[in-house]
């Protein structure tokens, strides 16, 4: 893969969504309608710049029995992976429930993203204390809220 620049990063977060998109289109790599989050996905936070980056990949159950180690047990393997990217990381979270149980993230795991560089988190699942997020300025997007932690750690990789 070829480096990214800043400035490069920096043009990309000049444009809207579906800017990008019609560009994408332009080179017919893959069908329209295919690519992308369905309408269940929503901005938390439509009023923030867009954000740029890289995804970092994650699944989370939490209907499944607690993990060892509690609730963020995980937490510093995904950090770590953050390394492995080539410019700043989008926490991508699949929730394998279906329906969502629990919150996928909160304003801790947020906080703890945006300071180790992160642009911001998209999730197929539910978000907690976004008030508190948001008072971060950090972009996240989600099917909705949800009040609960889940039992303690879920099930995250």
């Amino acid at each position: 893969m070829t480096d990214i620049t800043p400035a490069v990063f920096n043009t990309l977060r000049s444009f809207d969504t579906p800017t990008i998109c019609n560009v994408i289109e332009l080179f017919e790599v893959r069908p329209r309608n295919t690519g992308y989050m369905d309408a269940r996905i929503r901005a938390c936070f439509p009023e923030l710049p867009p954000m740029v980056g890289f995804a970092a990949t994650a699944t989370f159950r939490a209907s499944a029995p607690p993990g060892q180690g509690g609730a963020y047990a995980g937490l510093a393997d995904q950090l770590e992976r953050f390394g492995e990217l080539a410019g700043p990381p989008v926490v991508v979270f699949q929730d394998l429930d279906d329906p969502v149980v629990a919150a996928t993230f909160g304003e801790v795991m947020c906080s703890t993203y945006r300071a180790f560089g992160a642009a911001g988190l998209i999730t197929s699942g539910a978000g907690r204390d976004l008030e508190q997020v948001r008072a971060i300025d950090f972009p996240v997007f989600t099917t909705g809220a949800i009040c609960s932690h889940g039992p303690d750690g879920g099930s995250g990789s």
